[in-house]
């Protein structure tokens, strides 16, 4: 599940709030390497970390963990989100 759909959905959800990797990580009290690390999929967060990540982004944690059925539910999420930005 994890190859090729925490990284486009992180870092869509991420511009779509116009953060940067450094404030994700800050919101989510970890090092921005770190983060860059979960973004870019070498690493897959702990529970605890994508908790943090997800409350920071705002969206379903458990999003980390789940198959690829929830790639539309993100598609939504991210629609949802840039439309209020502009």
């Amino acid at each position: 599940m994890y190859l090729g759909l925490i990284k486009n959905r992180l870092l869509a959800l991420r511009k779509a709030k116009g953060l940067t990797m450094a404030q994700v990580a800050k919101a989510s009290e970890i090092s921005e390497s770190y983060y860059c690390l979960i973004e870019t999929e070498i690493r897959q967060p702990p529970v605890r970390t994508a908790k943090k990540i997800a409350r920071a982004l705002d969206f379903d944690w458990q999003f980390f963990f789940r198959d690829t059925d929830a790639t539309e539910e993100i598609r939504i999420n991210v629609k949802e989100v840039s439309n209020e930005i502009h």
